[in-house]
């Protein structure tokens, strides 16, 4: 490919870039056979406020003369983090193309400054407690192991009396059923009798709630 028509063809590619994804978005096309016209070609050239002919690198530093004498193809730059001399963040991309008679570097400069914040209120925005989902993992542990210890009983909550309720603790309490989390009222709503009477009934057994 001749020279002309790789760099049209990389300023298409850079116009397109930089229309597709906007005002925060540069492109630049760098010669780097000619010291003199570094910046052959720019798009959205106010993210880092540079234009056609300059010879300063996005950070605002100069670009030294010998810079590219010794950059092969496949040596390309992704993602890299880099600040302006304005102050600000830019995420930065180049790649390289080098053939013959031309040696082009192919850049993207995104202004990201904006978008950390809106990363820290996003971060914020959907943040969430675990509460509820423990709780009612918690509930739905409790309900399939007490449904099997008052099964296990075989007498209907309504006729138990309190040999019946203990025998049904005692099962709750060797599953480590009182270790999970407001275990205590959903047993008692459960058994039809009080929160007291659930712990009174562990201390009879020897035991406490959450040993």
């Amino acid at each position: 490919m001749e020279d002309k028509e790789m760099f049209n063809n990389l300023c298409e590619i850079a116009k397109m870039i930089s229309e597709t994804f906007g005002y925060h978005c540069e492109t630049v096309i760098h010669d780097c056979e000619h010291y003199e016209n570094f910046i052959a070609a720019i798009y959205n050239g106010h993210v880092s406020g540079r234009k056609k002919g300059d010879c300063v690198y996005v950070t605002g530093d100069p670009v030294p003369e010998d810079a590219f004498a010794n950059i092969d193809p496949g040596t390309n730059y992704m993602n890299c983090q880099v600040v302006t001399t304005g102050g600000k963040t830019i995420k930065s991309s180049t790649v390289y193309f080098k053939g013959e008679n031309y040696h082009y570097g192919l850049g993207i400069n995104f202004d990201i400054s904006s978008y950390a914040g809106m990363r820290d209120a996003l971060d914020k925005l959907i943040s969430t407690s675990t509460e509820l989902a423990e709780e009612l993992h918690s509930r739905q542990s409790i309900n399939q192991i007490l449904n099997e210890s008052i099964s296990q009983v075989g007498v209907p909550v309504e006729e138990m009396g309190k040999h019946d309720r203990m025998r049904v603790i005692r099962m709750l309490h060797e599953r480590n059923v009182f270790q999970m989390q407001k275990a205590v009222p959903y047993v008692a709503e459960r058994l039809k009798i009080s929160r007291f009477t659930v712990y009174n009934y562990l201390r009879e057994l020897g035991f406490t709630a959450g040993s």
